[in-house]
């Protein structure tokens, strides 16, 4: 799988598209460490986001920032408010 996303990354001209599959092979690379160290639960989680983000790749979804934080204070997401 890392080999194949790793060539996928190098033939890839989109720039969008290359830093969803720079995620993803980063999250590949770190549900093996979890499956090597017997946290099978943290694996799987682990997988199933590098599926979502490996299925962005191929998507028009652009990578933005999701949640704002100032110096002081709590952090707002973008999208919801979070905490209001």
């Amino acid at each position: 799988m890392i080999s194949f996303i790793d060539a996928l990354l190098e033939q890839s001209k989109n720039d969008e598209a290359k830093q969803w599959l720079r995620i993803c092979l980063q999250e590949v690379r770190q549900s093996w460490n979890h499956y090597e160290e017997g946290k099978i639960s943290e694996g799987r989680k682990m997988i199933q986001r590098a599926e979502e983000h490996f299925k962005n790749s191929f998507s028009k979804k652009e990578i933005k920032a999701r949640f704002i934080a100032g110096e002081t204070g709590t952090a707002q997401d973008a999208e919801s408010g979070f905490p209001s």
